[in-house]
């Protein structure tokens, strides 16, 4: 008798099931994670931008004396400051605009009343082109009776009479 292949399950018994395939993340959830990734590099982009800044004022401040050089160094330190609020309002109204995203849930719901409207659409198309070929026949039908030759009247007793 021989012995069941490495990992392969034993006789009688069923072989196990493939686990499911992972869900695909929805297009706003990549949106979502990469304003994040941006939002965190920016701030730590600014924090080093702020801490080199301060060093090279300090540095400067140091390495003179002279009180207008002091005073540019205290309006570069000020003018620093005023971009790093900026920027820390700019990345509020980042924040604010993804929270206003709409969530998956609220996708699906949109999609599923898609879906129900082209249902209902495709049905109207279906009953459109169906009085479209009953107006056609009618058309036909008209056209028919139009060019017939006019059958000659008769009167009650059987005889024929013309027009004047």
């Amino acid at each position: 008798m021989t012995e069941p292949a490495q990992g392969a399950p034993p006789p009688g018994h069923p072989a196990p099931s493939p686990p499911p395939p992972p869900q695909e993340p929805s297009r706003t959830d990549y949106v979502e994670d990469d304003l994040r990734s941006v939002k965190r590099w920016l701030a730590v982009t600014a924090a080093w931008a702020m801490a080199a800044t301060a060093i090279a004022v300090v540095a400067f401040v140091i390495a003179s004396d002279d009180d207008q050089m002091r005073e540019r160094a205290d309006s570069a330190v000020l003018a620093n400051a005023r971009d790093l609020r900026q920027l820390d309002r700019g990345l509020d109204a980042l924040d604010t605009r993804v929270a206003r995203l709409p969530t998956p849930g609220v996708l699906a719901r949109v999609e599923q009343r898609l879906k129900v409207v082209e249902r209902a659409n495709a049905s109207f198309d279906d009953r459109l082109r169906g009085l479209l070929r009953l107006i056609r026949a009618l058309i036909e039908r008209v056209e028919t009776l139009e060019q017939a030759p006019e059958a000659a009247p008769t009167t009650t007793s059987g005889e024929t009479t013309t027009a004047p």
